[in-house]
């Protein structure tokens, strides 16, 4: 006689680092990759299977993630002078039943360094500097 053992959902979804940091500039395209982040579950099967969501704070939908891969990249526009500061909280769930999920923020923020126009004394060049919007995954 064998006797299998089946997996309950007994685990939730661990993220791999406590923290993600990345860089956008402003006015990046559609689909740029921003970060990604990632979670594992020692649970097997859909227990253990992990996706990903962002459920709050991604104003004007500027950004999206791959609900597989976690990665996190630019789908809306990213503009400085509308949005200064972005705080995105990300989950990552087990596909169980009954679900585990773990939840993480993603404050972002956009750098001031280097973040403007300057004009040479020559007429007609201008030096363009990017502006950089940052990214830190926090996790709880």
């Amino acid at each position: 006689m064998s006797i299998i053992v089946d997996d309950v959902n007994d685990n939730d979804p661990v993220f791999n680092q406590s923290l993600y940091l990345a860089h956008v500039m402003e006015n990046s395209n559609v689909s740029t990759s921003v970060a990604t982040v990632y979670a594992t579950d020692q649970d097997q099967d859909a227990n253990g299977r992990v996706s990903y969501s962002i459920t709050s704070g991604n104003t004007g939908d500027a950004f999206d993630i791959n609900n597989q891969t976690g990665m996190v990249t630019v789908k809306g526009v990213i503009d400085r002078e509308n949005i200064k500061e972005y705080s995105l909280t990300v989950q990552a769930e087990d596909g169980g039943h009954p679900s585990s999920r773990k939840v993480s923020l993603l404050p972002t923020g956009v750098l001031p360094h280097m973040g403007f126009v300057g004009m040479c004394g020559h007429k007609g060049y201008s030096v363009f500097y990017p502006i950089i919007l940052s990214l830190a995954l926090i996790v709880e």
